[in-house]
């Protein structure tokens, strides 16, 4: 399968990226490496994407139509429908973010994802899959996510929405008592009153996902956070 995977640089778009080339699938990455946060982390992922023969790179800003549009041309080149998908992940993420740089958001998260609409109809892609924000859902575990957007990938239903979550709802100082036992030391906590876009409670449905998906989310952020942490202490040297 070929795959054209926008936001491939990024945190989930990364490892999606991974889990299909080290099946043997064939990835065009897209990435602008924009700095909302460190774009050196981004770079390090590329560089780990690119280790890999049947990745290669579009780096171009997904407003940038006609490098959207080559992205397209070089996905069916030689393809046949069926043999090719659209994992579309990128987007401006953040909703504070979103609060202060409203134009930059509708840009890039409206009128670019409807040219991507717009060029998997003329191009006749196979499927695709496309994220919303987990602002929608609440906390999630890396390795279930990935396993559930490659899943709807593989198995490429029509006109399915579902939730990829953890299926259930955790309190944020449960979340926060977590890393602190991982970093075996207590934090400075400053509380704040609710911020512009807070929202109280999240929670997911997962019957569709488990339905349709065969979704299960596996880890629980007990064993994720650690993880996490042991992940951030080796890359930052700490």
């Amino acid at each position: 399968m070929r795959v054209l995977l926008t936001g491939s640089a990024g945190f989930i778009g990364f490892h999606v990226a991974r889990a299909l080339l080290e099946r043997g699938d064939e990835v065009i990455g897209y990435d602008n490496f924009n700095p909302y946060y460190d774009p050196r982390l981004k770079e390090r992922r590329n560089a780990i994407l690119e280790e890999q023969p049947n990745f290669r790179l579009v780096r171009a800003d997904i407003g940038d139509r006609e490098a959207v549009q080559d992205a397209f041309d070089d996905l069916v080149r030689g393809a046949s429908g069926t043999e090719t998908r659209v994992c579309h992940l990128a987007a401006q993420a953040g909703v504070r973010h979103s609060i202060d740089q409203p134009n930059q958001f509708v840009r890039d998260n409206v009128q670019a994802f409807t040219y991507v609409l717009e060029l998997c109809r003329d191009h006749e892609v196979g499927g695709l899959v496309y994220a919303s924000s987990s602002s929608v859902y609440g906390n999630s575990t890396l390795d279930d996510i990935v396993t559930g957007v490659v899943s709807a990938i593989d198995r490429n239903h029509e006109d399915l929405v579902c939730n990829l979550a953890a299926g259930r709802t955790e309190e944020l100082m449960e979340f926060i008592r977590q890393i602190e036992r991982s970093c075996g030391r207590e934090g400075d906590k400053e509380f704040l009153p609710m911020q512009p876009g807070d929202v109280v409670r999240t929670s997911a449905d997962l019957t569709r996902a488990r339905e349709y998906l065969g979704y299960e989310p596996t880890t629980e952020i007990a064993d994720g956070i650690p993880r996490f942490v042991d992940w951030y202490r080796e890359y930052y040297g700490l």
